[in-house]
């Protein structure tokens, strides 16, 4: 068996927690900020608050969506190079 010892700080609990609530504090806090700083808009849509964010999340559902596609297409047998 494993001895508690013998893992990464990583895969102790209380770190992947506290990991989390960092970035998740740290997430909250830029998306705060986007109320309180001015940005020099080059037109009305870089003006709006959270366009970058939402932005960001809609290329990040793209791009994982298209690597679903392209992992049907790539995809190979175990057997493959054998």
């Amino acid at each position: 068996m494993h001895d508690s010892s013998d893992i990464g700080w990583a895969d102790r609990p209380r770190n992947q927690r506290l990991v989390r609530i960092v970035l998740y504090v740290a997430c909250l806090g830029l998306l705060m900020a986007e109320f309180v700083i001015h940005r020099h808009a080059g037109n009305r849509i870089e003006a709006l608050p959270l366009v970058y964010a939402i932005y960001g999340f809609a290329a990040l559902i793209l791009a994982v969506t298209a690597a679903k596609g392209l992992r049907m297409l790539l995809k190979r047998d175990e057997d493959f190079y054998d």
